[in-house]
């Protein structure tokens, strides 16, 4: 069985009208804006700590021109972004290898549903994927290590959600025979 989840966009999308009026025709501020946005705005909302962001080939932007940058968080990790000039100051900066926990969550609920159609009746939450945000690598699919409260055996099996075509959301469920340790 396949779920389709209706979450929106997988990623984040931000919108920042920071940083003052760019006339210079440099984008120098333009990449400000990006750092500003990611560090000041994305970082909270992500909930994955502090970021130290860079943003990238941002000189001579204009009204719809896109930008990518990159934020590392403090254990290392890389968080991937795309931004786009949106309308004079404003520019809008979208994740792209985030799962944000309300994200996650909605997954969740989804993988529960295709296992309750699946004749697996596990109750709602006994799934789960992780606390808070995740990041992943970026492609069309997406497979989660997550884990089950199985109804017939009362312990704790390994379950796989993938998330086949990231951008539409479609779930499948596996789990594992055999309980965890």
């Amino acid at each position: 069985m396949i779920a389709r989840l209706a979450v929106g966009v997988v990623a984040l999308t931000v919108s920042c009208a920071c940083g003052g009026q760019d006339n210079s025709g440099t984008g120098a501020l333009h990449n400000n804006r990006g750092v500003i946005a990611i560090e000041d705005i994305v970082a909270g909302q992500i909930g994955l700590g502090p970021l130290e962001a860079k943003c990238f080939a941002v000189d001579g932007l204009g009204f719809g021109d896109e930008f990518d940058c990159s934020a590392e968080t403090e254990d290392g990790r890389m968080v991937l972004f795309r931004g786009r000039v949106s309308d004079g100051a404003a520019i809008d900066v979208q994740t792209l290898n985030v799962l944000t926990a309300d994200v996650l969550g909605a997954i969740e609920v989804a993988a529960t549903d295709v296992l309750i159609e699946d004749g697996l009746a596990v109750a709602i939450g006994a799934l789960k994927c992780g606390n808070g945000s995740t990041l992943f690598a970026p492609a069309k699919t997406l497979e989660l290590a997550c884990r089950v409260l199985h109804p017939l055996t009362g312990r704790v099996h390994a379950a796989t959600v993938t998330v086949a075509d990231v951008n539409n959301v479609r779930v499948t469920v596996e789990v594992a025979e055999q309980p965890l340790p």
